[in-house]
């Protein structure tokens, strides 16, 4: 089943809600399931855009900053709200079906770039997004979960691709390799398949140990 969120808000990013649901969260997210699901749901924002260049704090745009606290921030917040209320029908209907919200955050929410303020500020919002539905829905049982993975992989990193190889290779990271999609992907699995439930608002960490403090 396919499922799209119209908005003038810029830029990739893809969710999934459910198996096989897909939208488009943006600036004005909307979320229209399919009346026939009678599994599980789970709804897992994945929004994400880097700052179009990296620019110091005291250079930065609010052009810019508009545009990924847009992506980032505002279209994760009202796909999930879209997504919840949602649910909170579906638990009147069925009090037994598995509910969950899936956010995609990164460890720029408690990680100082300078040069990618908005991106850090976005991600922090998805932080404190996550704990306010995660207390809000937990009277329904609607479990509300993020995602928190460090250097993965992807389009966006690959820029600075031999930075982030020659940290990781000096240690930045215990496993000294780059995330992979996959691993990120195998969290999100985890918490759709139930492993999680008693854990609302809990933050998983997905970053090859960057979070350990180590002398």
């Amino acid at each position: 089943m396919r499922r799209s969120a119209r908005s003038s808000g810029p830029g990739p990013l893809a969710s999934s809600c459910g198996p096989t649901w897909a939208v488009r969260p943006t600036a004005s997210a909307s979320w229209r399931p399919s009346p026939s699901a009678s599994a599980g749901a789970t709804c897992s924002s994945t929004a994400g855009i880097a700052p179009a260049g990296r620019a110091d704090l005291l250079e930065a745009t609010e052009a810019s900053f508009e545009r990924v606290l847009k992506v980032n921030l505002q279209g994760p917040y009202f796909l999930t709200q879209a997504a919840a209320r949602w649910m909170v029908r579906q638990r009147g209907e069925d009090a037994g079906r598995p509910l969950r919200i899936v956010n995609i955050g990164s460890i720029s929410a408690y990680t100082s770039s300078p040069s990618r303020g908005e991106y850090c500020v976005s991600k922090a919002g998805v932080a404190m997004m996550t704990a306010l539905f995660a207390d809000r829905l937990a009277e329904h049982r609607i479990g509300v979960f993020e995602i928190r993975p460090g250097i993965i992989a992807t389009d966006m990193t690959e820029p600075a691709r031999e930075k982030y190889d020659r940290l990781i290779a000096e240690g930045l990271t215990p496993l000294r390799r780059r995330g992979r999609p996959e691993d990120v992907a195998r969290a999100v699995g985890a918490i759709a398949a139930g492993a999680l439930d008693f854990s609302t608002g809990t933050v998983i960490d997905v970053d090859g140990g960057f979070r350990l403090r180590r002398l």
